[in-house]
């Protein structure tokens, strides 16, 4: 059974920001990885330490998707998305420390 995807507006936000080709990637990789599977660690997906955004995240080349699950009720909650320049997270044009 595939897990509902809820996308919060500062994510929605973020993707516009980008080019549609990237948003695209991005979008696709969520809807196809975090779908089906979004608790198993991999080589793009990996369980974060406690912090203050999530508490997954899925690499996308230099894009990150930071996301939470309620397994429950069988939701992935796509929290925001970052991008990764030379060593640091970017959210909103502002560096962001995990």
């Amino acid at each position: 059974m595939a897990y509902e995807i809820d996308w919060l507006d500062d994510a929605l936000d973020e993707l516009q920001r980008m080019t549609r080709r990237n948003a695209r990637r991005i979008y696709a990789a969520v809807e196809e990885t975090l779908a089906q599977q979004p608790l198993h660690e991999t080589r793009n997906v990996k369980r974060l330490r406690p912090n203050s955004l999530a508490e997954w995240e899925l690499r996308v080349d230099q894009y990150r998707a930071f996301y939470n699950v309620n397994e429950q009720e069988m939701l992935v909650t796509i929290i925001n998305i970052g991008e990764k320049k030379a060593g640091r997270l970017m959210i909103g044009g502002r560096e962001f420390r995990l």
